[in-house]
Parts: structure tokens; sequence; C-alpha cells
């Protein structure tokens, strides 16, 4: 029998992940458009590296 303390236990876990995850791909995203938005039009390897960061 599961009980009430391992459901919430692991629904804390998977809730955590998700929203580690989703900011991640938030601050890529944030990232990608302030290069895209310099004046050279390209990105520098230490825009390239920062989004591997």
């Amino acid at each position: 029998m599961i009980k009430l303390g391992d459901i919430l236990i692991e629904t804390f876990h998977v809730v955590g992940l998700f929203v580690v995850g989703a900011t991640i791909v938030w601050s890529a995203a944030h990232e990608y458009l302030i290069i895209m938005q310099h004046e050279s039009g390209f990105a520098s390897l230490k825009d390239i590296l920062l989004l591997f960061i």
C-alpha cells in the first residue's frame, strides 16, 4: 500500500523538476532573443557558450 507521504514526495519531486526545466527553457529562449537583437546580427562565441551553461 502506498502511503500519502510517498505520493506527496513523488509529486513534489516531479513538480520541482518541471519548474527547473521550464525555467531553463525560458531563460535560454530569453537569451536567444537578446542575442538576435545584437547590432551585428550574429552570435559571438561568448553568447553561444552562455546558452550551454
